[in-house]
């Protein structure tokens, strides 16, 4: 897959990106691992899973 990177305001292609591979988050076990739980009543892992959200959703739009 090629990314296009376009400047915002004079949508110039200023390169392009190869992407050879994507990491998945495993939320779970990452939530584990830092908070000792992956309980969504965890006030940290809940706020880690909504921070996740919103990062994909701002920085991927489609």
């Amino acid at each position: 897959m090629t990314i296009t990177l376009i400047g915002e305001d004079d949508n110039v292609t200023y390169g392009l990106l190869e992407v050879q591979s994507v990491y998945t988050v495993d939320q779970e076990e990452e939530a584990r691992r830092v908070f000792m739980t992956d309980g969504s009543k965890h006030l940290g892992v809940k706020s880690y899973w909504d921070d996740l959200q919103h990062m994909w959703k701002d920085h991927f739009k489609s």
